[in-house]
């Protein structure tokens, strides 16, 4: 009853919701971790494009869906790509550190969580990579390592000191780990 309840309210949610595409990959993960792994896919597969899903959360949806060349695609991607670089990082955490205190915090606060968001996605995604290559090689060294950065990632996004205790990224590296 309650499954039914839960996808009936993400199906017949708000269109327009800008957390509609979170909220459905939310209850497909609870769907799959729960073994329902049919209902998990309906809801994922017809809305995976339209959503508005982040890099992090998207590689999740495909993992579900079991679209591991999709998946490796976009590991790749986001590795030769910009928004992993260090120059991307050194550049957010400049922004932290030089206005630390002011009334400008605000904006070191976003420019850290931007930082901290790249750096647990690349984390994610290398995570993924390693159980990938996992099932490509059959070596269970891959696993491990995966299970180690999917753990990282999940115990930084648990500490309370840190900046990073987003849904969205615990959340991800729970449903993966």
């Amino acid at each position: 009853m309650l499954r039914m309840r839960l996808k009936l309210c993400i199906a017949k949610g708000d269109r327009n919701d800008p957390e509609r595409g979170f909220h459905r990959l939310l209850a497909a993960s609870a769907f799959h971790l729960g073994r329902f792994s049919a209902r998990a896919f309906s809801l994922l597969v017809a809305s995976l494009d339209d959503s508005n899903l982040s890099t992090m959360e998207r590689a999740l949806a495909l993992f579900i869906l079991r679209s591991f060349k999709e998946v490796e695609r976009q590991i790749v991607e986001w590795c030769l790509g910009e928004p992993a670089s260090d120059d991307k990082l050194v550049a957010l955490f400049a922004e932290t550190l030089k206005n630390p205190a002011d009334e400008e915090s605000i904006d070191a606060d976003a420019a850290s969580l931007d930082a901290v968001d790249l750096a647990l996605t690349q984390n994610f995604l290398s995570g993924l990579g390693a159980f990938l290559m996992a099932l490509e090689r059959g070596e269970r060294r891959f696993v491990d390592l995966a299970h180690r950065e999917l753990n990282r990632g999940f115990e930084i996004c648990q500490n309370p000191q840190s900046r990073a205790t987003v849904v969205v990224l615990q959340g991800c590296h729970s449903s993966a780990g």
